[in-house]
């Protein structure tokens, strides 16, 4: 069994919807116990794009050959800030040259 989270909802200016799968996380068989998957989340033009109404998924993918059935447990489901683009600088007012030269 394998799954992927998708997060999707439809773009604010009305012309249809996004969806993208940020985490795809590899094959499990029943015998591996409690694994985990994780990745990065990387915020680009097309999940601003999306209004207000964004929804996640958890979207299952099991291999034809065997049973379609899985009992599933998710626990610590979380999105965390880890970087990005300033919001501003701020320089200590101390630091005389601060704006160049002299």
């Amino acid at each position: 069994l394998k799954y992927y989270v998708q997060l999707k909802g439809p773009r604010a200016d009305g012309s249809g919807w996004t969806h993208k799968q940020p985490l795809k996380c590899p094959e499990q068989m029943q015998d591996q116990g409690w694994v985990e998957c994780s990745g990065p989340l990387l915020i680009d033009e097309d999940y601003e794009a999306i209004g207000q109404d964004l929804e996640l998924e958890v979207i299952m993918d099991s291999n034809q050959d065997t049973s379609p059935w899985a009992v599933v447990d998710y626990d610590d489901i979380r999105i965390s800030f880890a970087s990005g683009p300033a919001e501003g600088l701020k320089v200590d007012g101390g630091i005389t040259t601060r704006w160049g030269p002299n």
